[in-house]
């Protein structure tokens, strides 16, 4: 998939996501360090055994995100992808349903988000974000496990045991795979891309978000050939 082949690039160049009034978030990984870089400066980050809370502003950074799928949907004059809408906001009920049969309580980044959008079908090409119940149950959770379970060396790559693991996204039509560290994982919140192996991590939820949307601007500047 292009978005995967130009991970590479990412790392090296880094991709910010503008913030407020000029400050920079930035929204992607840093390998397995993980560290990411702002200007010349090195920031690590220590592991935490408590979610972190969400700052984003999901009603905004949801929005941007579709409008920027949109601008992809009028340069896409081939149809090569579909564009919908993030499906509409999951219950409190919903996710505390979810949670029960999961035995735990959802991190609390990915717990905002689907307060504000219960997942979102072709988030990125054939990427699937989860709704609350994709979670424990349906054709994207079994896929996604399908994918996982073909991984023997899966803690070998991330460093999770594969209990300690919850799918939150999935390609449809490739061997994309993203999952989250679970509250009794000695890292909790932390967002692996995973396709044969690591591809890419992320801090948080939040994080791996905003590194999507940069994927889909991306796609955007190649569709018009600007890259």
């Amino acid at each position: 998939m292009g978005y995967r082949q130009n991970h590479a690039q990412r790392h090296s160049a880094g991709i910010y996501e503008t913030i407020g009034d000029g400050d920079k978030k930035e929204a992607g990984g840093k390998g397995r360090k993980a560290s990411r870089t702002v200007g010349a400066t090195m920031i690590s980050y220590k592991p935490t055994k408590f979610f972190r809370k969400s700052t984003m502003d999901w009603k905004r950074e949801i929005l941007i995100g579709h409008m920027v799928r949109q601008k992809n949907a009028e340069a896409d004059q081939s149809s090569m992808w579909e564009y919908p809408f993030p499906e509409v906001a999951a219950s409190i009920e919903q996710i505390e349903s979810v949670e029960k049969v999961l035995g735990f309580s959802l991190d609390s980044e990915l717990r905002q988000f689907l307060l504000h959008a219960n997942g979102w079908h072709s988030f990125l090409q054939t990427i699937d974000l989860f709704s609350a119940v994709d979670l424990v149950q349906g054709a994207r959770f079994d896929r996604a496990n399908t994918l996982l379970q073909s991984l023997e060396n899966l803690q070998e790559l991330c460093g999770f045991r594969r209990e300690e693991l919850v799918p939150i996204a999935v390609a449809m039509e490739d061997i994309d795979v993203f999952v989250i560290s679970t509250p009794n994982s000695a890292n909790p919140g932390k967002v692996f891309w995973v396709a044969g192996q690591v591809i890419d991590e992320f801090i948080s939820f939040d994080e791996w978000f905003l590194a999507m949307v940069e994927y889909s601007r991306r796609q955007y500047r190649q569709l018009i050939g600007e890259e």
